[in-house]
């Protein structure tokens, strides 16, 4: 290398998807929140939802996508899009749903399945990033904190549901609370994710090394 070349030095190139990735999951995350039950404010969980999954998908696409493998990609979409399709189906399934009856068994084991598959998928997108070193180092296990808050307690939840399901051990107001606990934890971690991702797509990349300085975009 030329002796005279200027030496590399950090210089500030943002990884602008996942700043909007973050700002969107926190958006989405924050509409989530509101009751369904509100009339003219209905529609604002399901654009809530729509706007996590989309985060998701701009986590997993484009030339700075947050897990390198096929793996990642994947699971990000399969958390993108799973939450939407439940509902639909779900929506669709209450209708016909007695609440005074004895809960059925296929209704148990498509609840267990429908918490199960976003869990699992939350689990390896975030175990392609804390391997797939594209995040930088001091992030990296900032995805399985959010994973683990959003699926211990839910699946706490759905043992607690279960059991008063099947034999009535569980008192309704532990089952309220666990629910709003999961969705507190759940909330704290998606937060946290959204800013994290914001702040580490502000963090500067260090220039090649050859001698090359790569310099931002004049305004």
């Amino acid at each position: 290398m030329d002796a005279a070349a200027p030496p590399a030095r950090p210089v500030r190139i943002v990884r602008p998807t996942w700043v909007w990735a973050g700002g969107v999951l926190i958006v989405g995350t924050l509409l989530g929140l509101m009751p369904r039950s509100v009339g003219g404010t209905w529609w604002l969980p399901w654009l809530g939802m729509i706007l996590v999954a989309g985060a998701w998908i701009l986590f997993a696409v484009g030339r700075d996508r947050a897990v390198p493998g096929a793996s990642g990609v994947v699971a990000l979409f399969v958390l993108a899009l799973w939450p939407v399709a439940s509902q639909i189906v779900w929506r669709l399934l209450t209708p016909g749903f007695d609440p005074n009856a004895a809960t059925p068994t296929w209704w148990m084991i498509a609840s267990t399945v429908d918490a199960l598959v976003p869990a699992v998928a939350a689990v390896i997108a975030a175990l392609a990033v804390w391997r797939g070193g594209v995040v930088p180092r001091e992030f990296r296990v900032v995805p399985l904190i959010a994973a683990g808050l959003c699926i211990v307690p839910a699946i706490a939840f759905q043992i607690g549901a279960t059991a008063m399901a099947m034999s009535g051990g569980v008192s309704a107001g532990m089952f309220v609370g666990l629910s709003q606990f999961a969705s507190l934890c759940a909330v704290v971690g998606l937060v946290g994710l959204g800013v994290v991702a914001i702040v580490s797509g502000l963090q500067p990349r260090q220039a090649a090394a050859s001698g090359t300085v790569v310099y931002p975009p004049a305004d």
